[in-house]
């Protein structure tokens, strides 16, 4: 009797665990997901790495982290105002929590961008760390 109840459910765990797997798509060759703590890191030891703040111009003046620049994702020319960057530059992405700058990702990935970093769970995580931020 135990083993009618087991086998399903090790069945619905296998299952999940797939789904899980194959749901959890990685980032293209060249892209990379960071937290605060390390993307500050990363942004402290390299200088030619391009910040781009992709919140509001609202949000962006009630602070930023030192040296971005603000191309507003629900602008209406954001995907113009990418096109203009150089594909092979280095770039940092962020939004408020990672939704902007994640679809923000996808348009670059099929721009031609080839090395974007990425603070995975935005700004958010920025000021939770602790880190600067101007205004």
């Amino acid at each position: 009797m135990k083993t009618k109840t087991i086998v399903p459910i090790i069945i619905c765990i296998a299952a999940a665990f797939l789904l899980y797997m194959n749901l959890n798509v990685s980032v293209p060759e060249g892209y990379v997901d960071l937290d605060a703590v390390a993307a500050q890191s990363q942004l402290a030891q390299s200088s030619d790495v391009q910040i781009i703040d992709v919140r509001t111009p609202a949000e962006f003046l009630d602070g930023h982290i030192e040296g971005a620049r603000n191309i507003d994702f629900y602008g209406k020319d954001f995907e113009g105002e990418l096109k203009e960057l150089d594909r092979n530059a280095q770039y940092f992405i962020y939004c408020r929590t990672g939704n902007r700058s994640s679809s923000a990702l996808k348009l670059m990935h099929r721009l031609g961008f080839t090395k974007v970093w990425h603070l995975h769970r935005g700004i958010v995580d920025w000021k939770g760390s602790g880190l600067p931020l101007v205004k």
